[in-house]
């Protein structure tokens, strides 16, 4: 059980406010007349999503809307266009972090939930410096290699054609800066 709780990663609306639900596995199942406090597990850890069947019961229980199951974590439950559930891009990563940080700040949370949440928090935000050096990486490459750019590189040296030294001497620059910028991706 404890490793289920571990491993929390918020990606609805719906799976963070039955994360706010209080008591223990059990007896949530129990009110959502479930055999098994396991789907509870998964639901709260956000390896699984309930069912239709299961989300009309806990919206008929806990009063949690089935549709914001569909609703990714942080998002405007009013605009369907940040439906989208799943931490997969940097903005819906800073979502997740958002969703995290409110959650935290909520009046009664037990030890234990905060305990979950500062890891998830943790993890987010490691996840978020990946994503935003990646992001950073993509961007030079993408100048870098760009046509214009190379277009741009070329037109420099054949302007400095007649001024063969300093032709040279910027060929050489960029080669060097090119290198270096591999040499700093590859690392």
């Amino acid at each position: 059980m404890a490793s289920a709780l571990n491993q929390v990663v918020i990606r609805s609306e719906g799976q963070a406010r039955f994360l706010q639900v209080t008591g223990s596995l059990a007896a949530i199942a129990a009110r959502l007349t479930m055999r098994s406090p396991q789907s509870i597990a998964d639901w709260r850890s956000g390896r699984k999503v309930p069912s239709p069947e299961a989300r009309a019961r806990i919206e008929g229980e806990f009063g949690i809307d089935a549709a914001l199951w569909d609703v990714r974590a942080g998002a405007d439950p009013a605009d369907p266009e940040e439906h989208e559930v799943g931490a997969t891009s940097l903005d819906d990563c800073i979502n997740v972090l958002k969703t995290i940080q409110r959650e935290s700040k909520r009046d009664g949370l037990l030890a234990a939930e905060r305990v979950k949440l500062a890891d998830a928090e943790a993890r987010i935000l490691t996840l978020r410096a990946r994503l935003e050096a990646a992001a950073e990486l993509s961007e030079d490459r993408y100048v870098r290699d760009h046509p214009a750019f190379r277009r741009f590189c070329d037109l420099v040296i054949e302007a400095l054609r007649p001024h063969p030294a300093a032709a040279k001497a910027v060929h050489e620059a960029i080669q060097r800066a090119m290198r270096q910028r591999d040499e700093v991706d590859s690392s």
